[in-house]
């Protein structure tokens, strides 16, 4: 407060400033010549639309990779497992192979059913509900 009280004692209060008469009623016809003139763009270029398109594209595209990759490296390991079995049961003989084959898909199931937790009087209903 006490520097503002001196500047105004030491310079008063006079704008040191002044524009010109009528300098703001024609500023922005000034301003608008002054700048370079702009070619209006035509919306329905191909381009345009293109790139929209492939804007709102772009999301549906990645989920669609990665579902691939997924179901690639799916198949994959499942291949890759079954090659694995195969040649386990490979080095066996004929009988030992077949039983060990059918010992293999009945362990699967009952582990699906451990795994769903069915037993016997379930299946049993499932099947008398589905003749």
């Amino acid at each position: 407060m006490e520097s503002t009280n001196h500047l105004q004692t030491q310079y008063g209060n006079k704008r040191p400033f002044t524009v010109p008469d009528g300098y703001f009623s024609d500023l922005s016809t000034r301003v608008m010549e002054q700048l370079p003139a702009v070619e209006q763009k035509d919306t329905t270029h191909p381009t345009t639309v293109q790139h929209i398109a492939f804007r709102y594209l772009r999301p549906l595209a990645a989920a669609a990779v990665t579902v691939g990759i997924v179901l690639v490296g799916f198949l994959s390991y499942h291949a890759f497992e079954g090659q694995q079995d195969e040649s386990a049961l490979a080095g066996h003989n004929g009988a030992k192979a077949s039983t060990a084959l059918s010992a293999t898909s009945e362990d699967g199931f009952d582990q699906a059913a451990d795994y769903f937790m069915i037993d016997e009087s379930d299946m049993y209903a499932y099947m008398e509900n589905n003749q």
